[in-house]
């Protein structure tokens, strides 16, 4: 962990302190501007905190090297700050105030890395509670402002995981802001545990448990729990089942469900808790008087004595400013009163603690030059450029308490001069001269006594100088005072007295009638009637309604305001389901008391947002949609009606009906009833017109032609459709629509190799038909079958093709039948096919077997073999006879061995059969080649057998008109049969002939 330093360009022209306080990695030191009164708090976060995350990222392989390392504690950095930008944003919409700036310092060399963040210095709410005594509005105006910070967190979507007194600050404006970092995504909450950096008193306990999962009313409780101690006194409390001290019954129930130790039981958000606030603000009077009382003053005895002797005191005082022209001669009275003043103002004057001459408090090692760039000590914090662990004891006391004297300590960096205080001056009274008129005139004087009373005349003259008279003895002093005259001393001081005391007397009544009147304006109550969406506010008050304004503000922060008039103020256009705060203002010289504040919940509206209709799957369907924003009824019923049929019902699934049997052509009116009370609006009814259900009839793919898929479908009968909507869509991101007037299209631009599907819809109808063509399909297009080349007809098949698309890797099978019968397979990796022999006159199927999830188009054919009967070298087939017999011993067996009894149609199974033919006339000589064939069939023409006989020479198979022929199969099961025997492709006869179970 690096020491602090003054970075740049984030602390340029700032000095800094030695950190105040540290804890997981996180230092935070004070700073001041240059040259300016400016104070901020830098807050420094260390990655890693402690060097022994580097070994265990290294020794458990989490981190390849080093390098490696560094580039994670950099991901880190990167995320405090995104964290810190987050903050920004969100104190721009109110709730939260941001960090100044940011920055990321590494060093040469190091791995990890420091983020600097400085913010403005503010008075946060943990020197509040210790130093002040919160209000009942201001307490529940610190819960309004918490709930609509964290439920604008939430809507930005993340919830604030570290809130406590000292991350919360009052504003300029007396607003409460969230102040720091402490944001966690609300999507992973299921997927993480809660940092240790943000673990606190004011954590909820049920995740105490490191590895415990987070839930979404952790901001709740910790919202709760400082109201809690704000209600309590400034403590936390030691049992929750306890309530706070100061507050109510309802105050409490909503403190302690915020902090109750099941997350199901608390609020389920912020803004649950911001709604029960305003709730109790609205049952409740909320004013500023102090949550915990103020003690009652004990009233002062002695207080009470000086108040009573006041007023002689200050006619004594006040004659003696006056005896220069009403008194002869001074009196003890005057001059005691007179050394009483001096006196007084002098004990007063010597009790002052003479701050201007005391030292301020340094530290003892101050340098002898003050040089900012290194190190500079006020009043006993010490700043420097490079601070050191040695120094952070200078920084004892609280962050707050040191920052909020910063003003004073630039403006007292070195000592005021000493100053003595100036004498006081006390004027001392004149002597009093008693007028010749005022000598009463009852009282004579002997002449010899005259020359006493000049000399006595003369000495009062000098009486400025002279010691105050004194008496030998109380008879002298009773005599001398029955004997005096009453002068018009006593009477002056009285009445200037009197003359002080009804202009204080005065000046406090106006001061007192002003106060009560004039600067104090009392609002006697403040209600609000709802309606829908506005809100009438009525003030009850004797205040000048022009000087008053009205402010609305919701729980996410946002206000309006309007003036008072005639005692109401309207706001309209309010949000549904939105709980408000009413504040009033006064403009001048005033202060509002008494009921300043209210709230209310505009009315809770269910807002039908959309309601559609869609064709449904047949004649006159209709598929009913609707949305709904606001609370919602268990249960809908969708009512219709059209003229010239009843009124009907349907009951909805969900948000959804389907209303079959609708009259086509028809424009019906349907709209929604909730089964509950409800307060319904937006779009809860519509018109709609039922519909014939049109689809696409025979929708068929026809593969790639020229790099295009062709697909085709049909009209319904007697429908007509005037567009046609297509789309042609893959999983690969593939998609094309069009509108088209044909039943045809060729789409463009597709590869074989992926997998499309093909929709095709009717304008006004929601029922499609579709089709897919698979990944890697072929299409078939010149299937060619053939047995006959020039003329002449071959004893084999030939198969031919060319295709588009992509061939299967293991080659091309293909499977045909004869006539129906067994199906048989071919297997060949190139282009064509043969199939021998060909049976003539029966008809062959053929068709491509693809392999698993591949399409093929065009891949079947038909070919039916030619059929003739044998006209050749002289000879026809009548010509011909065939005489079936046992097959003799031997292969070159001839005609002339048999005896007549060989001669049958009638076979056991497993025994062989041949034939002696003959034919009739003149053979022809020639040298041709025949292939025989025989085809077997059953009695229903069934076949089961093909086969190809002997080929023999025409000329060399002739004996005196016989030849001989072996039958190449005879069939294994019991039954009649039928064969028919060709000679090269051209039919000679047919025999019948039966196969029977072995007797034995």
């Amino acid at each position: 962990m690096s020491e602090p330093k003054l970075i740049e360009p984030l602390l340029k022209n700032h000095i800094m302190g030695a950190p105040i306080s540290q804890h997981h990695g996180v230092r935070c030191c004070p700073a001041l501007l240059k040259d300016t009164d400016q104070k901020f708090i830098v807050k420094i976060v260390s990655i890693p905190a402690k060097e022994s995350q580097l070994a265990a990222l290294l020794l458990t392989g989490a981190c390849a090297d080093e390098a490696d390392a560094q580039r994670y504690f950099l991901r880190q950095a990167d995320a405090v700050t995104a964290e810190a930008q987050l903050l920004k944003k969100l104190s721009s919409l109110e709730g939260f105030r941001g960090y100044e700036d940011w920055q990321i310092y590494t060093e040469d060399d190091a791995i990890g890395c420091d983020v600097y963040l400085l913010s403005r210095y503010s008075h946060t709410l943990a020197t509040l509670l210790k130093n002040n005594a919160l209000t009942h509005l201001s307490a529940v105006n610190l819960g309004l402002d918490l709930c609509a910070a964290l439920s604008l967190c939430r809507r930005h979507g993340h919830i604030y995981l570290d809130l406590r007194p000292e991350n919360v600050i009052l504003n300029e404006n007396g607003e409460f802001r969230i102040c720091d970092l402490g944001f966690i995504s609300l999507d992973s909450l299921k997927y993480i545990s809660l940092p240790d950096k943000y673990r606190s008193a004011y954590t909820a306990p049920e995740v105490a448990d490191e590895y415990a999962c987070l839930n979404t009313t952790l901001d709740t409780y910790a919202a709760g729990l400082i109201l809690y101690q704000v209600f309590n006194g400034g403590a936390l409390p030691q049992d929750m089942s306890e309530p706070p001290i100061y507050a109510d019954y309802d105050m409490a129930q909503i403190i302690l469900k915020a902090c109750a130790a099941d997350p199901a039981d608390r609020w389920e958000d912020p803004q649950q808790l911001g709604q029960a606030l305003v709730s109790y603000m609205q049952g409740h009077t909320v004013n500023d008087t102090p949550i915990i009382p103020l003690p009652e003053p004990e009233p002062e005895e002695e207080s009470v004595v000086e108040a009573a002797e006041e007023p002689e005191a200050e006619q004594d005082v006040q004659a003696s400013t006056e005896a220069s022209e009403t008194v002869d001669e001074p009196t003890d009275e005057v001059t005691e009163t007179a050394e009483e003043v001096e006196t007084e103002e002098i004990a007063e004057e010597s009790t002052e603690e003479p701050t201007i001459e005391e030292e301020p408090t340094v530290v003892d090692h101050i340098p002898d030059e003050l040089e900012i760039a290194e190190q500079f000590v006020i009043d006993g914090f010490l700043f420097d450029g490079d601070v050191t662990t040695d120094d952070t004891d200078l920084f004892s006391e609280e962050m707050d308490q040191m920052l909020a004297q910063a003003d004073e300590l630039i403006a007292h960096q070195t000592p005021d001069p000493v100053v003595a205080p100036e004498a006081i001056d006390i004027p001392m009274p004149e002597p009093i001269v008693l007028e010749p008129e005022e000598v009463p005139e009852e009282k004579t004087q002997p002449e010899e006594e005259t020359p006493e009373v000049e000399e006595e005349e003369e000495v009062s003259e000098e009486a400025p100088k002279a010691e105050p008279l004194h008496f030998t003895d109380s008879e002298d002093e009773e005599e001398y005072e029955s004997s005096r005259p009453k002068t018009r001393k006593k009477l002056t001081g009285l009445i200037c007295t009197l003359i002080v005391v009804l202009v204080v007397a005065l000046l406090a009544a106006g001061g007192f009638y002003y106060y009560q009147n004039i600067y104090l304006q009392t609002i006697h109550d403040v209600t609000a009637d709802v309606f829908e969406d506005q809100a009438v506010i009525t003030v009850d008050t004797n205040a000048d309604n022009s000087l008053l304004t009205v402010i609305c503000t919701d729980i996410y922060g946002n206000s309006r305001q309007l003036p008072l008039v005639d005692g109401k103020a309207t706001f309209t256009d309010l949000n549904a389901g939105t709980t408000y705060k009413i504040t009033l203002s006064i403009s001048g010289h005033h202060k509002l008391i008494g009921t300043t504040t209210t709230g209310f919940s505009t009315a809770t509206q269910t807002n039908i947002l959309n309601f559609t209709a869609i064709a449904g799957d047949s004649d006159g369907s209709v598929i009913l949609n609707f949305s709904v924003q606001g609370p919602d009824s268990n249960a809908w019923s969708v009512h219709y009606s059209t003229p010239g049929e009843p009124e009907r019902e349907v009951a909805c699934t969900g948000h959804m009906a389907t209303i079959n049997g609708l009259t086509v052509g028809a424009e019906y009116t349907f709209w929604l009833v909730p089964e509950e009370e409800l307060y319904v609006i937006g779009s809860d009814s519509m018109v709609y017109t039922a519909l014939p259900l049109i689809f696409a009839q025979d929708l068929t793919i026809h593969g790639y032609h020229s790099g295009k898929l062709l697909v085709t479908w049909n009209v319904p009968e007697g429908m007509t459709v005037e567009n046609w909507y297509i789309r042609c869509y893959n999983n690969d991101g593939f998609e094309f629509s069009t509108t088209i007037t044909d039943t045809s299209i060729a789409i463009e631009g597709l590869d074989p190799a992926n997998s499309y599907t093909v929709e095709v819809k009717a304008e006004g109808m929601t029922v499609s038909k579709w089709t897919t063509i698979t990944e890697n399909s072929v299409t078939f297009q010149d299937i060619t079958i053939n047995n006959v080349f020039d003329g002449s007809i071959s004893d084999t098949l030939y198969i031919t093709w060319t295709y588009e698309g992509v061939a299967p890797a293991g080659g091309w099978q293909i499977s045909y039948t004869i006539d129906n019968g067994e199906r048989q397979f071919i297997t060949t990796t190139d282009n064509y096919v043969s199939i021998f022999p060909v049976m003539p006159g029966c008809t062959y199927s053929f068709s491509f077997v693809m392999p698993e999830g591949i399409t093929s188009f065009g891949g079947t054919a038909e070919y039916t073999a030619p059929h003739t009967t044998f006209d050749l070298l002289g000879a026809q087939a009548e010509n011909f006879t065939f005489r079936m017999c046992y097959r003799p011993q031997g292969e070159n067996w001839r005609w002339y061995y048999l005896w007549e009894d060989d001669f049958t149609n009638s076979y056991l199974v497993g025994q062989q059969a041949s034939f002696v033919v003959h034919v009739d006339g003149q053979l022809l000589e020639g040298d041709a080649s025949l292939t025989t064939l025989f085809i077997i069939r059953d009695s229903e023409g069934n076949l089961v057998d093909v086969s190809a006989g002997k080929t023999l020479n025409w000329a060399t198979m002739w004996d005196r008109n016989y030849t001989e022929l072996d039958m190449p199969v005879m069939p294994s099961t019991a039954g009649q049969y039928t064969v028919n025997i060709y000679f090269g492709q051209a039919y000679v006869t047919s025999v019948d002939f039966a196969v029977v179970e072995n007797s034995n």
